[in-house]
């Protein structure tokens, strides 16, 4: 789980998903090594409906009016810095 910077760990904390979740789903982790193959696969399950509630959540919010117009494209612009912070080369001790 060292694979994240202090920054994506507390967007990740906020978020859905767990840190192994993340990793699978970005296949950081490199397949079912530290897990049993069924787990491994069972939690990429889990993942991979919860993005799915996670976008039906949101079209709905958003035709709905509950999510400001301007929203979607905020969203947009903060996952582009968090694409930038996550493929980026800078750790915890590098940062301060």
């Amino acid at each position: 789980m060292d694979n994240f910077n202090i920054v994506i760990r507390q967007i990740i904390k906020k978020s859905l998903f767990t840190e192994r979740q993340i990793e699978i789903i970005t296949s950081i982790g490199g397949g079912p090594r530290t897990i049993s193959r069924g787990a491994y696969y069972r939690q990429r399950g889990q993942a991979k409906r919860k993005t799915e509630a996670l976008l039906y959540s949101m079209v709905l919010l958003y035709g709905l009016d509950i999510l400001p117009k301007d929203s979607m494209r905020a969203a947009a612009a903060i996952a582009d810095q968090v694409s930038v912070i996550f493929d980026s080369d800078i750790d915890d001790t590098t940062a301060r």
